[in-house]
């Protein structure tokens, strides 16, 4: 509570310290002194270098994407705007989903699902089932293989089982997609092996239904970050003495382009993260959650979890008729019994036994699926083992590139569909999207639909709410720093140079657009992007990079021509 209670006054105060700082008068006479390359030091170090300090880290990061990202949002401030605030609207909702005030103590389990530091063990495209080399007989109360609930294929009960191999039916595995992550990126909590078949998967805050019972007795590792909290403080500070400063001469000389009003994104952010740290803290590891799906991986060979946080419900799941997912027991065979005839090619032969009947295929690579063959097809989640998993919550991002698609589909329906069929019909087959999107089903893993929920539901007033409350926070941010501008200087420009105001302003507005396009540095996404996605994305780094260079030799060069300015001492 005192914490929460700290971060909340120390905001009020601050942000009241720069409003007040704007509307301070300034006395008419000031004295200016040269300027040394030590106070060019201490002024970037004051104003720009120390907003590093104060932006939030990617849970378990390695030091060099924790040291790549610092170096990024020095030269970029709204480069984490994206990132806190999906955290910090993130823990909101958590607040308000359980109904728990913010000064109460809360579940560390959930606490770490609202910042991103929880990973599970999922079953990965290239999954098996465990490979059994004998013989194996059902017992009296547990068939062999793994347990594991499963889409049946329509003709599965009219398949009529045969001993030769050559007759015997065409089966495929499909494993619902996930949020992957490559371990070898962060830093996981304990000893973890992952054995072939399957994955990292990185949680978010509509996974809640994972979790166990609320338990407030687990202790994990956590800084509340004190001296991140405090770089925040003294930064904000420096950048509105800064904001006084370039309040009279510096404005008169430079008009909008003035250097000292350069630093309000980075106290703008600054606050922002400061709010972030408070609330959501930092977690140098990134921890792995008991599951059934853990449990599953633990029996195969190569497998190691050592560290692993929660526990397992013991309760007994019961199917209901009409369950689009059944138990079943699957096992492979590394070669079918005597007189099959498939032993001499080799093949894997799948069993699936539901409800004490077996059925028995040959197993092929999920690729053949889409292929005009008769093959049986047996859908799997990848995250959870229930009968019906639970349906994640409608989720909103406010990402530039998802809102870009978003409209690109509606204008490409509802106006090139009717108006052009012909092209459409064109178009279409050689756009990789349009086939992604169209096979891709409502799973419980499916982390953002691209349509709203049903008008009538409680999920669409609350997509509406969450759209414009994210909306009306991306304005005020976006638009702020042009109207602290405005309200300074009115956009004037009098003796400053082309140069000088296109650099500046070019710093403000691309970095925007890196905070609206990059959420992070993240090498796992970055190498599994498409060609495209990367080249974009890399443009836009450099040209952001550019724009930032360009700013600091504006603010250096002004700052050593203008020199060291200050009221007299009274």
């Amino acid at each position: 509570m005192a914490r929460h209670l700290f971060g909340l006054l120390s905001i009020i105060l601050l942000g009241w310290l720069v409003y007040k700082s704007l509307a301070m008068p300034i006395g008419a006479s000031i004295i200016c002194v040269s300027t040394t390359r030590l106070d060019v030091v201490l002024f970037l170090l004051e104003n720009y270098i120390a907003h590093a300090g104060t932006t939030l880290a990617t849970p378990g990061a390695k030091w060099f994407d924790a040291v790549l990202w610092k170096v990024v949002v020095v030269f970029i401030p709204f480069a984490s705007l994206r990132y806190s605030m999906e955290l910090m609207k993130g823990k909101l909702l958590s607040w308000k989903q359980t109904g728990k005030a913010p000064w109460k103590k809360e579940d560390p389990l959930r606490a770490a699902l609202s910042r991103e530091a929880l990973i599970v063990v999922a079953r990965s495209e290239d999954w098996k089932p465990i490979t059994l080399r004998d013989p194996v007989t059902s017992s009296e109360d547990q068939e062999p293989g793994d347990k594991v609930y499963v889409k049946l294929p329509e003709r599965f009960w009219e398949y009529a089982e045969s001993n030769s191999g050559d007759e015997m039916g065409l089966a495929a595995l499909e494993v619902a997609p996930c949020d992957k992550i490559d371990g070898k990126y962060r830093n996981i909590h304990g000893r973890m092996e992952l054995p072939p078949g399957y994955c990292w998967s990185e949680l978010k805050n509509d996974d809640e239904y994972l979790l166990p019972e609320e338990d407030t007795k687990i202790n994990l590792s956590r800084s509340n970050s004190w001296l991140q909290s405090a770089v925040s403080i003294a930064q904000l500070v420096f950048s509105s003495v800064t904001l006084y400063r370039a309040r009279g001469g510096q404005i008169d000389r430079y008009g909008y382009a003035a250097f000292g009003l350069s630093v309000f994104p980075y106290t703008l952010m600054s606050l922002i993260n400061l709010a972030g740290t408070m609330i959501l803290g930092e977690y140098p590891f990134m921890y792995v959650l008991n599951t059934t799906v853990l449990k599953e991986a633990a029996r195969r060979e190569g497998a190691m979890f050592d560290g692993y946080v929660g526990h397992l419900a013991n309760k007994e799941v019961k199917e209901k008729q009409g369950d689009e997912y059944t138990a079943a027991f699957l096992w492979t065979e590394s070669s079918a019994p005597k007189g099959s005839g498939t032993s001499e090619n080799g093949c894997e032969i799948l069993v699936v036994c539901v409800d004490g009947t077996r059925r028995r295929f040959k197993l092929t690579p999920p690729s053949l699926s889409n292929l005009p063959l008769q093959i049986y097809k047996f859908e799997a989640q990848s995250l959870t083992n229930e009968p019906n998993p639970s349906r994640r919550t409608f989720a909103v991002r406010i990402e530039f590139l998802w809102i870009l698609d978003l409209i690109w589909q509606r204008v490409r329906i509802h106006f090139l569909g009717m108006l052009c069929p012909k092209v459409w019909q064109r178009i279409t087959p050689f756009c990789p999207r349009f086939h992604r999107n169209s096979k891709k089903k409502q799973t419980g893993n499916q982390s953002k639909p691209l349509h709203p929920p049903n008008r009538r539901s409680r999920e669409y007033i609350a997509w509406i709410l969450t759209l414009l409350a994210e909306g009306t926070f991306v304005a005020v941010v976006t638009l702020l720093p042009y109207v602290v501008i405005y309200l300074m200087s009115g956009f004037r420009k009098h003796n400053s140079t082309p140069i000088e105001r296109g650099w500046l302003m070019a710093w403000i507005c691309v970095g925007q657009f890196f905070g609206a396009t990059v959420v992070s540095i993240n090498r796992s996404q970055f190498a599994k992007a498409s060609s495209l996605r990367k080249i974009f994305l890399i443009l836009v780094v450099l040209i952001s990079v550019v724009s930032s260079v360009g700013g600091y030799i504006q603010v250096i060069s002004m700052y050593l021509e203008f020199g060291s300015c200050s009221l007299p001492p009274s």
